[in-house]
């Protein structure tokens, strides 16, 4: 008894993170008796299982004394029950299948998810907790709000860097908002120029219609100019000839104009022959008027041959 306490009050006390804020108390463990190893047979299973439970306390208590004459007693059963036993292990695990599946089937109604509760508190700190009756009460509570301004330190730390954070998130939200701000401004600049526009465009729109209903045509007006374009362009074709239909007609008249200055041309000889013969004869004041004029005509009709000239030669060849 004595060993047994003194091994129990030389275990340290466990400082694992997670455990209850407690002090360490002394504790009275009670001695329970050994016993010698004895072998305790299951009791014979019943038919059914719906019976209530049954306190086996005594039966164990008094099991030191008819143990040996239960083993004698269960070994003769065993023998002569044997074929029973199995018919009712069948029973029993048929009666213990249906009742899993109805315990199984309760289990899935009365299932809550709920979410588990955390295991320790960051803001406590065990190792104080557990040195709590070996420190001055003073001293405990410095060290304990020291830690607990620690603890709010790395808070506000990581707060400030989580606002830091948010704070440029918001910096750079207003910059593509005021972005966006300038852009839909000048759209809709655009939009009050295109409507200004709009509006000059309806009023020229507007005078341009009644222009054309001051000066449009009517249906009588137009059919009548239709019908005098149409009369004037079918007297301009009666005009026109076609090359196939002009080129026969036209070099016979070129043939005919040859024939004509050929024979202009014969006369010019004559003529002027005969006027030098007459020139000749006629010595006279009179004569050289006459002579005048001949010379007179002859310079025209040899201006009239100059510029018929390839004509002529043409027609020599």
């Amino acid at each position: 008894m004595e060993k047994t306490k003194k091994s129990t009050e030389s275990l340290p006390t466990c400082r694992a993170p997670g455990l209850p804020n407690c002090e360490p108390e002394d504790t009275h463990i009670s001695v329970v008796e050994q016993v010698s190893f004895r072998k305790i047979e299951p009791p014979i299973p019943p038919k059914t299982l719906h019976c209530d439970s049954i306190d086996r306390v005594d039966e164990l208590e008094d099991a030191d004394v008819e143990g040996e004459e239960e083993e004698e007693q269960e070994a003769s059963a065993s023998q002569s029950t044997k074929p029973e036993e199995l018919v009712e292990l069948e029973q029993i695990e048929a009666e213990l299948l249906e009742q899993k599946n109805a315990v199984d089937l309760i289990g899935e109604e009365i299932a809550l998810d709920m979410p588990e509760c955390p295991s320790d508190d960051s803001c406590v700190n065990m190792e104080l907790e557990l040195q709590r009756g070996k420190v001055h009460p003073h001293i405990y509570k410095l060290q304990q709000e020291n830690h607990l301004l620690r603890q709010q330190l790395s808070k506000a730390q990581l707060s400030c860097k989580a606002i830091d954070l948010s704070l440029k998130y918001l910096r750079n939200s207003l910059c593509r908002d005021l972005k966006a701000g300038a852009i839909l401004r000048r759209r809709l600049d655009e939009l009050n120029s295109f409507k200004l526009n709009v509006e000059h465009e309806q009023v020229l729109c507007r005078q341009r219609y009644n222009h054309l209903q001051e000066v449009k045509y009517d249906w009588v007006d137009c059919k009548a100019y239709l019908k005098e374009s149409a009369e004037y362009t079918q007297r301009e074709i009666k005009k026109i000839v076609r090359r196939a239909d002009y080129t026969q007609p036209h070099l016979d008249a070129l043939k005919l104009l040859k024939g004509a200055k050929r024979m202009a041309m014969d006369l010019h000889f004559d003529l002027t022959n005969r006027m030098t013969r007459l020139g000749q004869r006629i010595g006279s004041v009179a004569g050289c008027r006459e002579s005048k004029n001949m010379r007179r005509f002859n310079s025209d009709i040899s201006l009239f041959i100059k510029r018929n000239e390839h004509l002529l030669v043409k027609e020599k060849h």
